[in-house]
């Protein structure tokens, strides 16, 4: 793996690596694997955004798939290293500074300013674009 864990860092996951993950995505789904397995080795907390939770359920709810949407719920909900953030005041001007100075479309800003606010060491993502980004350490999959 491209990291190396400290121990106890704060990750931010953004959406795309969850949706790898679930869907067992064949090239990423085993970094994601490795990335998991480093979460109990080293202890780290991920965090994540209420817009995840959103993107994620949207498919199953449009699919009208509800044992697929109890299952996403279940595994954004109860996984102990997981925990989904709701905005907040400092959050919503952060996502109005990233959208501002970067030009990002809001549920990319709030991801970032999420990512942000509540101390991200890491943020992981699939997005490019976030690495124009010089308040936080973005790291793609691709470079894991």
């Amino acid at each position: 793996m491209g990291l190396n864990f400290r121990g106890n860092e704060i990750l931010f996951i953004d959406t795309a690596p969850v949706v790898y993950y679930i869907e067992n995505h064949p090239q990423f789904s085993s970094k994601m694997d490795a990335l998991i397995d480093a979460v109990s080795d080293f202890h780290q907390q991920w965090i994540t955004s209420f817009v995840t939770y959103v993107e994620v359920l949207t498919l199953p709810r449009k699919m009208k798939n509800q044992s697929m949407e109890q299952l996403y719920a279940q595994l954004l909900t109860r996984t102990g290293f997981l925990k989904i953030i709701q905005t907040n005041p400092a959050i919503m001007n952060q996502c109005v500074h990233f959208r501002a100075e970067y030009g990002f479309k809001t549920p990319d800003a709030i991801q970032l300013a999420t990512a942000q606010v509540f101390g991200a060491d890491i943020v992981i993502t699939n997005d490019q674009a976030w690495k124009k980004i010089t308040e936080l350490r973005v790291v793609t999959l691709d470079e894991l």
